[in-house]
């Protein structure tokens, strides 16, 4: 029969000054990028799909809002 080390207690918090000023941006942009891209293909949309395009973005978007 072997031993087992009893499970040592771990210590977790933030360091400060953990992110930085470049993560910050690629972060910032990372979670705009979505908003942007709707934002900027609605317009195209419109035109090529008609007055329908907007519904079908937002068709298309219940499905995401129960997945997130």
């Amino acid at each position: 029969m072997t031993k087992v080390a009893p499970a040592r207690e771990e210590h977790h918090e933030l360091r400060a000054d953990g992110i930085t000023a470049a993560g910050s941006i690629v972060m910032a942009v990372a979670g705009s990028a979505p908003a942007y891209s709707i934002a900027a293909t609605t317009a195209v949309l419109i035109a090529a799909a008609g007055i329908a395009g907007p519904a079908a973005l937002l068709w298309c978007g219940i499905p995401m809002l129960g997945i997130a």
